[in-house]
């Protein structure tokens, strides 16, 4: 069911974006491939599907500026950020699409000065949450991942294998 609402704003935000058979066309694509199936099949990665609708969400409703909207949005951030902390992604997505929207320099400075107090609230929000983190939990943002250490090289090697893997699932 998730999935399925997620493809909905899938296709709300492409319409917005992209011409009607184009963006129908991203949302089946979204709907039928199979690089995320695990995010639909298994139980416990439903952080996946939920973060992402909240993302969606929080960006439909900043696309849609009128009444309640942007309230809503920084509610659904924040719930996107207590399923998954890749929720965070948000923040830029909202600016680049505030500066993506603008037809000129001068309209996106003038677009940029009239939401500089939502994108506060945005990152007030983030930072709120960071805090909280630290302090509930108990120890930094940045965890130790163990004691492997790999050589540049090395890293090179395994960042050209995993975008090969990720390649054969398109």
């Amino acid at each position: 069911v998730i999935h399925l609402v997620n493809a909905l704003l899938v296709y709300r935000l492409a319409q917005r974006l992209l011409p009607s058979v184009q963006s129908f066309l991203v949302s089946l694509l979204f709907i039928a491939h199979p690089a995320n199936m695990q995010a639909i099949a298994y139980i416990s990665s439903r952080s996946d599907p939920l973060f992402f609708f909240f993302t969606l969400l929080s960006v439909n409703l900043w696309l849609t500026e009128k009444g309640l909207s942007r309230p809503f949005c920084l509610l659904s951030f924040l719930l996107g950020l207590l399923s998954k902390e890749t929720a965070v992604v948000t923040l830029p997505l909202v600016l680049l699409m505030d500066l993506a929207r603008s037809d000129s320099g001068a309209g996106a400075k003038r677009r940029l000065q009239d939401n500089w107090l939502w994108y506060i609230g945005l990152a007030g929000i983030l930072f709120a949450y960071l805090a909280l983190r630290v302090w509930m939990l108990g120890y930094p943002l940045l965890m130790e991942t163990g004691k492997v250490d790999f050589t540049l090289p090395q890293r090179l090697m395994l960042a050209l294998t995993l975008v090969g893997k990720h390649l054969v699932l398109l």
